[in-house]
């Protein structure tokens, strides 16, 4: 689910349901199929729980990266950030700044 949001976009995810709701209004009922108001829930839980979605909601950023292993900037903070990104989307456990 967190990979869908991260996919979608935190900011497209309201719209997602609005514009997919609005094109099947025609020929849907009044309200959401049942699997859709599931999945509308679903995805309500995991964002309530604030997780991480993008790069930028990691606890740590490039900064302390070239910090901590006295790298410089490059393209390589960038795959280490989204490396990261990639395991905390499986454990958001990971999201924690540990000394």
């Amino acid at each position: 689910m967190r990979r869908f949001i991260r996919k979608v976009g935190l900011d497209n995810i309201s719209n997602l349901f609005t514009s997919a709701w609005r094109t099947a209004r025609e020929t849907a009922p009044a309200r959401p199929p049942a699997p859709i108001e599931r999945l509308k829930k679903r995805i309500d839980a995991v964002i309530e729980q604030e997780n991480a979605f993008s790069v930028r909601d990691l606890v740590i950023n490039g900064n302390d990266i070239m910090e901590e292993f006295d790298l410089r900037p490059g393209p390589i903070i960038g795959k280490i950030l989204n490396e990261l990104l990639e395991m905390v989307l499986d454990n958001p456990e990971l999201n924690e700044r540990r000394n």
